[in-house]
């Protein structure tokens, strides 16, 4: 993938999603108001946690995906674009 090209790549990895394919997904919680730019990034720098997630469904003509959670509540996370796929989406990991 040439960086630049196509958003960066971030359609190219979308072509390769699947139903039931295992990704861990960035999740930051929100944040306190009234934080300043530089207050948000340092709260998404210390507040960040990885969750490892399922595929649930892809579509490609919005260009969209969700994910659901392996652990606990197994929330879904719906709307995820290609560009939340480049910044905060790893492809693997183990779901037991």
């Amino acid at each position: 993938m040439t960086p630049g090209s196509k958003g960066g790549g971030a359609e190219e990895l979308f072509s390769h999603l699947r139903p039931r394919m295992k990704v861990s997904l960035r999740w930051v919680p929100p944040a306190p108001e009234g934080l300043s730019k530089a207050g948000m990034k340092q709260w998404g720098r210390e507040h960040f946690r990885w969750l490892r997630c399922v595929v649930r469904d892809v579509d490609e003509e919005k260009g969209e995906f969700s994910v659901r959670e392996c652990h606990g509540q197994r929330y879904v996370h719906l709307h995820l674009s290609a560009r939340d796929l480049w910044n905060r989406v790893v492809f693997g990991h183990h779901c037991d």
